[in-house]
């Protein structure tokens, strides 16, 4: 009779350790989507302008903040070393149209020398032939003297072909050197450092005294009157948008202020963004898009924080509430309610989502029941649960 109480007992206890979890069933809903991000503002257009020779920055013409215009010179570079590479290449093609008029001679020399062994050759060809069919000269002499006719004849040939293709292969040398000579007094125009369009000085980045390359930047410019903001987005998230989609600005500098705006591109490309925007997935990459806000008005500087809140539209979808999804490694899983209330870890993939429920595109069917909390601590694939029937009778009222 102990023995049965005892193991009665036992089932009891087991019964009630059994996680009571709320689950929530897989339903048809619309979903109004909320993309929200973090970005930096950034001139709607911004251009490096850079030194285009190597030299010292001997001058410095503008400060951050300066208006420019196009073709304003900026800073001015030392241009000793441009000057020595033009004369150099001025040199250079004097010495090649020398060198091609010095070749020309030796080629029409060759080719007279050529011309004569032929006609030579083939004048003791002509005698040894007549005296071979007088039976005078022997079989083998006149063998000879024809290898020796097609010897002389392929070396004039080529004399006389190497001399007709000079012209153009000292021509082809003679604008090789040109082009270089042009070139180097390109080089030595470029010591200007100028502005390619109008716009503001937004930082400058070398100062005189600085020794530089080509390429190297020295000022940085931007219209800060049309500025908008780039921000980097999911797969899932980027897919859901359209270039024109309304944009809600916000950003700490302007606090108070709510500013318009729109989707206006979006990149063609997904990488890993910089900044701390990635740590929550740092191995994923994601999709930059550019958000102008024409209303800005010169009230958000470049380089700022703003948070944006992007309104792609309404889609109907089989939807559960947001938190009964979670991520592991990557992937994307809830835990479904499966025969015997046993739960089963499913893998899904997500759709557009708002405040309170995001879209399922796979991996559940409509009517599957899924763990509300799924991060409440003992629940993994394989273990009982009772589900809440509050829960499912609330969701069940609201079907």
């Amino acid at each position: 009779m102990g023995g049965v109480i005892f193991y009665t007992g036992l089932h009891f206890l087991r019964r009630e350790r059994i996680p009571a979890v709320p689950v929530v069933r897989a339903e048809e809903r619309e979903i109004r989507p909320r993309i929200l991000a973090t970005g930096r503002v950034k001139p709607a257009r911004e251009e490096l302008v850079r030194a285009r020779l190597s030299g010292l920055l001997t001058e410095l013409y503008v400060k951050e903040g300066d208006r420019v215009e196009a073709g304003q010179a900026l800073a001015r570079v030392e241009t000793e070393e441009a000057a020595a590479q033009a004369r150099e290449a001025e040199a250079l093609e004097s010495r090649s149209r020398l060198g091609g008029e010095l070749e020309t001679r030796e080629a029409r020399a060759a080719l007279a020398e050529a011309s004569a062994r032929y006609e030579e050759a083939a004048r003791e060809y002509d005698r040894l032939l007549a005296l071979y069919r007088e039976e005078a000269a022997p079989r083998q002499t006149l063998d000879q003297a024809l290898h020796s006719l097609v010897v002389a004849e392929a070396a004039y040939r080529a004399a006389r072909e190497r001399l007709s293709l000079l012209p153009a292969l000292q021509e082809s040398q003679v604008a090789s050197t040109r082009a270089g000579r042009e070139a180097a007094e390109l080089r030595l125009s470029r010591g200007t450092v100028a502005a390619f369009g109008p716009g503001t000085v937004l930082e400058v980045l070398a100062r005189p005294g600085a020794l530089l390359s080509p390429g190297d930047p020295v000022v940085r410019l931007g219209d800060i009157a049309r500025v908008e903001v780039e921000v980097f987005l999911s797969e899932e998230d980027v897919g859901l948008i359209r270039p024109g989609d309304k944009v809600r600005v916000s950003a700490r500098s302007a606090p108070g202020r709510e500013f318009a705006g729109v989707v206006s591109r979006v990149g063609l490309v997904a990488r890993v963004p910089p900044g701390p925007e990635n740590l929550e997935a740092p191995e994923e990459g994601r999709v930059p898009v550019y958000v102008s806000i024409p209303s800005a008005g010169g009230q958000l500087r470049p380089g700022v924080t703003a948070e944006v809140e992007i309104a792609p539209g309404i889609a109907r979808s089989l939807a559960i509430p947001a938190p009964a999804v979670f991520r592991r490694e990557g992937k994307t899983y809830v835990y479904v309610r499966g025969e015997g209330s046993i739960l089963e870890l499913r893998q899904v993939a997500t759709g557009p989502r708002d405040d309170r429920y995001v879209a399922i595109t796979s991996g559940l069917r409509e009517g599957e029941e899924v763990v509300l909390e799924p991060r409440r601590p003992g629940l993994r694939e394989g273990v009982r649960v009772r589900p809440l029937p509050q829960v499912l009778s609330g969701e069940s009222r609201r079907k």
